[in-house]
């Protein structure tokens, strides 16, 4: 082992940490971070142990690591008050070693030592990297080596954009001929995931960056986010993800409001804290049921915008409006865009030229 760094011309390092610490450690949980230095130019890996079991890993050769104890503390507050050995029961254990994770991936954050995350993992450590990882935010590199990493991981990943990278074989096994090649393909797709990502944050740095935020569309809705988009252009980068659907008569389309409306405000009560607006069209969700459209219909509109305001919980920051327009005209546009700025922080409003 000759050096742990990453940068531009040598990011082979990473690999050779991980095949070293499964030859040490092949049983345990370890979590390789990298850490930006020399203003962003450069970044170290350190290895950090969030195994579970009562054997605890001291150290791992020449690598920079963070023992476990130091994960706990992140948790319980300091090591004094963390255990030294974690319950018997391993669903506790993992629960608690994953949330102490997340803790010290959070202050690592904080701390603005943290340019990306990956681990190894079999199906308990999966489970354990992965909830951790999965707090870290958009763009953030966050890969897990796993053994569970095909078939249903919608669990694992959640709404994330975390990679889980197939080992093929168990890591119990240690290096052998196949897990060699995968963990140099998974080191390697890693650092190059670090490094593009601190090449982003340094031109990001020198640039007068807006702010993001995110719209989602159907087809039947593209002019009312058209109108919305050009007036973000004054102030903000907008994001877009297209929703594709299939074609359904109209009882299935009843069925299938209903119950976005329960998903929607189940996740809005969810969140007690939150500000946010609703605005809701009287006159149509969509193209096709505009005034004059073959699925224009005002009674069944009606009966699911009642049924909305009946489901959330509001008071003074947390709103439901209902506007006299279609959601293609641009009156709703420019409501949705006075709603934003409603609840928006006043450096963000103090930079908007306001639509007209």
């Amino acid at each position: 082992m000759y050096s742990i760094s990453l940068d531009e011309n040598h990011g082979t390092t990473l690999t050779e940490s991980l095949i070293l610490s499964s030859k040490l450690e092949p049983q345990g949980h370890l979590v390789y971070i990298a850490a930006p230095i020399s203003n962003f130019h450069k970044v170290e890996v350190v290895v950090v142990d969030v195994s579970c079991g009562e054997k605890e890993t001291k150290d791992l050769a020449d690598l920079n690591f963070v023992p476990r104890k130091d994960v706990l503390a992140c948790y319980f507050g300091s090591i004094e008050k963390s255990p030294r050995i974690l319950t018997d029961e391993r669903g506790k254990a993992v629960a608690t070693m994953s949330k102490a994770l997340e803790y010290f991936l959070k202050k690592a954050q904080e701390d603005q030592v943290l340019a990306g995350a990956i681990g190894l993992g079999g199906t308990g450590g999966t489970s354990l990297i992965s909830s951790a990882f999965r707090s870290l935010p958009l763009g953030m590199p966050k890969v897990i080596v796993s053994t569970v990493a095909s078939g249903r991981t919608e669990s694992y990943i959640g709404t994330s954009d975390m990679i889980l990278f197939p080992s093929i074989v168990d890591h119990i096994c240690g290096i052998n001929g196949v897990s060699r090649v995968v963990l140099s393909n998974a080191g390697a797709a890693f650092s190059g995931m670090v490094v593009g990502r601190l090449a982003i944050c340094r031109q990001d740095c020198s640039n007068n960056e807006k702010f993001t935020v995110g719209l989602t569309m159907f087809g039947v809705t593209t002019p009312c986010v058209n109108a919305v988009k050009d007036w973000q252009k004054k102030a903000m980068r907008p994001w877009f993800s297209m929703q594709l659907g299939i074609q359904s008569s109209r009882p299935q389309w009843m069925r299938i409001r209903s119950l976005l409306n329960l998903i929607i405000a189940d996740k809005l009560n969810r969140s007690p804290s939150s500000k946010f607006r609703v605005c809701l069209p009287q006159k149509g969700v969509s193209a096709y049921d505009a005034p004059g459209k073959p699925c224009y219909d005002p009674e069944a509109t009606s009966t699911l915008i009642n049924e909305f305001q009946r489901l959330v919980q509001t008071k003074d920051d947390r709103q439901v409006k209902v506007y006299p327009c279609h959601i293609n005209d641009p009156e709703f546009a420019n409501a949705l865009v006075d709603a934003f700025l409603e609840i928006s922080p006043s450096h963000l409003k103090d930079s908007v030229v306001h639509h007209t």
